[in-house]
């Protein structure tokens, strides 16, 4: 949907073939394909995280802060090395989108892809959190922005507000 009215675009065919990818590739993402997650097609603008609990946290936090409603995609994306190919439809499909990335050294190594890739395109923004993963992992030896029961750690509040505003200014038009 567009300003003036609705805009028929089509998605290439090694686009479809990646994303089918990700759902055949491993049981736990079939769920990627459901009717929630089919209403992205009928987004102005989305967030894409890596893994359902990053979706659920960031979701979480904004409700409970009474920040500005982000529209995230449902279940993440399934895994940093995925993001890329659902900016890559969006892009195909004119939605703004928006992709956000961990800061381990794996999600650090496809943001920088991401980033090359969509450089220069205005409706396609990437960034990554500034710790490891999104929560602390104790048994994994990672550090978040929240801690195990999903608070914020003080330290990182600012920091996050900010990046979601960014999100929400970006996705949002």
């Amino acid at each position: 949907m567009t300003e003036t009215g609705s805009k028929l675009s089509l998605l290439s065919q090694a686009s479809l073939d990646k994303i089918l990818a990700i759902a055949h590739s491993d049981r736990k993402n079939v769920m990627l394909y459901d009717a929630v997650a089919k209403e992205i097609f009928f987004s102005k603008g989305v967030l894409f995280v890596e893994g359902s609990e990053d979706a659920n946290i960031l979701r979480s936090y904004v409700e409970e802060n009474g920040l500005t409603y982000i529209e995230i995609f449902g279940y993440g994306s399934g895994g940093a090395p995925n993001i890329i190919h659902w900016l890559t439809m969006c892009d195909e499909l004119g939605i703004r989108a928006f992709g956000l990335y961990d800061g381990d050294a794996e999600s650090s190594k496809r943001h920088a892809i991401a980033r090359i890739k969509f450089a220069d395109n205005s409706m396609i923004a990437v960034d990554q959190i500034w710790t490891p993963d999104i929560r602390d992992k104790p048994d994994d030896n990672k550090e978040g922005l929240f801690d195990e029961h999903w608070k914020i750690k003080g330290a990182h509040e600012d920091r996050l507000d900010e990046l979601l505003r960014q999100i929400s200014r970006h996705i949002g038009g």
